[in-house]
């Protein structure tokens, strides 16, 4: 479990820089979208520091606070969001039509 829980702070370290490096990479995806996911991001660590609040507290005999898989689960989420706002296409720049008279 350890290993997982490390594992799943360093992909979010990652993926924080991702998202801030999309801010100046592609500029033209909205704010909106880069800010979900960034709220996804920061509910993760959240909800993870509190899991491991209560897994502290817990003696060994009783069943554990979070499971590997729901980590796994909800980081899934938060990279196919990261990838879906990744993959907006640059918009096409308007057609400029020329009239000569």
């Amino acid at each position: 479990r350890d290993s997982v829980v490390e594992k799943a702070k360093s992909t979010i370290q990652e993926l924080k820089n991702k998202v801030e490096e999309l801010n100046t990479t592609k500029t033209w995806i909205p704010e909106k979208d880069i800010n979900a996911t960034t709220k996804l991001i920061d509910d993760f660590e959240k909800w993870l520091n509190e899991v491991l609040e209560k897994q502290a507290a817990l003696p060994p005999n009783e069943d554990p606070a979070f499971t590997v898989e729901k980590v796994a689960s909800k980081l899934k989420s938060i990279k196919e969001s990261y990838d879906r706002v990744r993959n907006i296409p640059k918009p096409k720049p308007p057609k400029v039509i020329l009239i000569v008279f």
